[in-house]
């Protein structure tokens, strides 16, 4: 599949998430008094542990300390990233692109042939005090990206729309560029200020009338709509949400199949490389 700068931009944005959150769960760890992490991953990733295959991991995944020990924080971090490549892998038997989710992942950069795009940082500056916030801000900033995903690419429609590239007889395949994701339209300007752009179902219904699917009937996009309304809750303030690990890894996982499922819908509806 054809990969563009909005595509590695939002899995960029993954990998950013996932490398802060591995390693704030790993410092909050560390500076507990006591801290078993086998005990804790039966407890908050119940599912996980069966596809560790404990019979060789054992003494891996069988972390504890009783006492303050700075060398502990590298060892917390190394297993933390081993529970999220043994979920990656469990869930490879029912989905064949864990190959390219793994590549993508590891790019170092996500902007090849944008020097623009090189030099600019993503500034995920996720705060932590205790083990649910680090998890729930992650989950937060996981919807986050993908709301920025879906917003950029209704600019791009609404840019190209404009000029006659989409829904019509352009053949080319469309490459937007950063300079595109800041461009202005009458259709983009109309969108903001009736606030469409704001709801999920908004933007939706807008993506539907250029024939591209954002509601697929799957049991990831179900889960994302049960996170979507867990971040309203959250950021009305009505109540205060916990997350536990297996809520990450699967959020995690989920935004990934949307990211890709929105890419292609874009492709192939309206030529466009994400």
């Amino acid at each position: 599949m054809i990969e563009g700068y909005l595509q590695r931009k939002t899995i960029r944005n993954l990998y950013l998430i996932r490398q802060q959150t591995v390693s704030a769960l790993g410092m909050t760890f560390r500076s507990m008094r006591s801290f078993d992490f086998k005990t804790w991953l039966e407890d908050s990733a119940p599912s996980l542990p069966a596809s560790l295959a404990y019979g060789n991991l054992n003494s891996v995944y069988d972390l504890s300390h009783d006492g303050l020990d700075d060398t502990l924080l590298e060892n917390y971090t190394m297993v933390l990233h081993g529970c999220m490549g043994s979920n990656e892998k469990a869930n490879a038997g029912s989905d064949e692109e864990i190959g390219v989710y793994g590549g993508l992942m590891q790019q170092s950069s996500y902007a090849r042939g944008n020097p623009a795009g090189e030099s600019q940082t993503c500034e995920l500056q996720i705060e932590w005090d205790a083990e649910d916030f680090i998890l729930s801000g992650a989950i937060m900033h996981i919807l986050c990206s993908l709301e920025e995903l879906e917003r950029g690419l209704l600019r791009i429609l609404f840019l190209y729309g404009t000029e006659g590239k989409v829904n019509g007889s352009y053949q080319r395949h469309i490459h937007p560029t950063l300079k595109d994701l800041s461009r202005s339209s009458p259709e983009w300007e109309e969108a903001e200020n009736s606030k469409s752009l704001y709801s999920v179902s908004g933007r939706h219904a807008m993506l539907e009338s250029y024939s591209i699917n954002a509601e697929p009937d799957t049991d990831w996009n179900v889960r994302l709509w049960g996170m979507r309304t867990d971040r309203n809750t959250l950021a009305r303030a009505v109540s205060t949400l916990r997350y536990p690990f297996q809520s990450f890894l699967q959020m995690h996982y989920d935004a990934y199949r949307a990211v890709r499922h929105l890419s292609r819908e874009a492709l192939s509806a309206q030529r466009i490389v994400l």
